[in-house]
């Protein structure tokens, strides 16, 4: 892997060796410095030090590029995903609310936004308007409308 022939590698004054390197992926600069292996011992020899500089920028590389983009979602579709997948060990009437409080509420405000882009402040606004405007008769039916964008969430999770 290293061309360089030991650049980068040195010997420190206590006689062990070290290595650095810095590696620019996606459009950043990523550096690392060791004077250590995996396990904590030193490195005597150059070569050792070397071993583990190349190790270290193909692990390095393949940790940062091997993380897959998550996947962006609308609200409806993660909804629609909860009402195939989530919901069979819930009682009918847990289900009739959840779908009532989906087509009278959540779905004109939610149902076409990604789900990575509401907030917990969209959420807060969205409950306080509910409970000001006198749309939601309590705390209770806040509650539910609270647990039911939370499992939203927890089923794009």
């Amino acid at each position: 892997m290293s061309n360089q022939n030991g650049a980068c590698v040195y010997q420190k004054e206590n006689s062990y060796w070290e290595y650095r390197f810095v590696v620019r992926i996606d459009g950043k600069r990523i550096g690392r410095k060791k004077c250590t292996d995996e396990f904590g011992n030193r490195f005597k020899t150059k070569r050792e030090a070397i071993a583990a500089r190349d190790a270290a920028i193909v692990a390095l590389r393949t940790e940062k590029t091997a993380k897959p983009k998550p996947v962006r979602k609308l609200v409806k579709e993660v909804f629609s995903e909860l009402c195939a997948e989530g919901r069979k060990d819930r009682a009918y009437m847990t289900i009739r609310k959840q779908d009532s409080l989906w087509e009278n509420h959540l779905r004109d405000r939610f149902g076409n936004r990604y789900i990575d882009e509401i907030s917990s402040t969209d959420v807060v606004d969205y409950l306080s308007e509910l409970y000001y405007n006198g749309t939601a008769k309590g705390y209770n039916i806040l509650e539910v409308q609270l647990l039911t964008v939370l499992l939203l969430f927890a089923a794009w999770a």
